[in-house]
């Protein structure tokens, strides 16, 4: 109403005019408020609004102006400024407010601001990213594996004479963990190689699907299942089923085999007996 000139001519109003013509401040509304008829109902009265020379006892100020000024907010955030300011072309300061009604106050369907399509323009870039990052992880699993395959005893038993450490894993494809821990072993298996205090270790796998676990008894008979065979001992050092359930990544075995180093012919005899191994 205010950026009309004063004879009341309509004139096309510049972009940055409109636009500032529909900034939501508070300060706005202050004049804005409930007005109290003499047939005691009640109507929102303020500059452009009709009712306001009614008489009336007007209250205004408190949460009127925040409220409209989030309505404002709301209502320019859902049709745009170019949209509002349309409406205004078309129906004029008499009947603008009757063009901005929705549906649900008795007007007719109005056209909402669209929303930007950036995000369906990053997906197929997102689905790029994982796909690389896919292929980079596999990429860490090129060459010959370190993880050596036992089918017997007489494997075990020569890999024991010679090697300080052997980590042997019971695995079979019949476990649905045993995809993910054999990559994870192997992993566990070329790191060790690199690591100075883990060089006379060596990991081993066996399918206990074809050679069961080399008549060893397991802790509860879990399965997938490891045993930590050390030179100088008369059995293999088995682990709980918790712990067992816990090793998921190549850091637990890691983690697990740099906790046994240190303590390598510490363990009480009794306990852990010393003498050669039997298979």
């Amino acid at each position: 109403m205010e950026m009309m000139p004063k004879e009341g001519k309509r004139r096309t109003l510049a972009e940055h005019e409109y636009m500032e013509g529909m900034e939501c401040r508070r300060k706005i509304y202050d004049d804005y408020g409930l007005k109290k008829l003499p047939d005691k109902s009640r109507v929102l009265v303020g500059p452009g609004l009709p009712n306001t020379k009614h008489d009336g006892s007007v209250f205004g100020g408190a949460k009127w102006p925040s409220r409209l000024a989030r309505f404002c907010g709301s209502l320019i955030g859902d049709l745009g400024e170019e949209e509002v300011y349309k409406i205004w072309v078309a129906h004029g300061p008499a009947d603008f407010s009757d063009g901005l009604c929705s549906p649900s106050c008795g007007g007719a369907s109005r056209k909402k601001k669209e929303e930007p399509k950036e995000e369906e323009e990053e997906k197929p870039v997102k689905k790029q990213r994982r796909k690389k990052a896919a292929k980079k992880e596999e990429a860490g699993l090129d060459g010959p594996p370190e993880v050596m395959n036992i089918y017997d005893k007489k494997e075990l038993k020569k890999l024991t004479k010679k090697k300080k450490f052997v980590f042997l894993m019971f695995c079979a494809p019949s476990f649905t963990r045993c995809k993910d821990l054999s990559r994870e072993f192997e992993r566990a298996a070329r790191t060790a190689k690199k690591t100075p205090d883990l060089k006379e270790a060596v990991f081993a796998s066996a399918d206990s699907d074809q050679v069961g676990t080399f008549d060893y008894p397991l802790a509860g008979e879990v399965l997938p299942a490891f045993l930590l065979f050390r030179k100088g001992y008369s059995a293999p050092k088995g682990i709980s089923p918790e712990q067992m359930v816990m090793m998921k990544e190549s850091g637990d075995f890691l983690n697990y085999l740099q906790s046994e180093v240190p303590e390598y012919m510490q363990d009480d005899h009794l306990t852990f007996p010393r003498g050669k191994l039997e298979l």
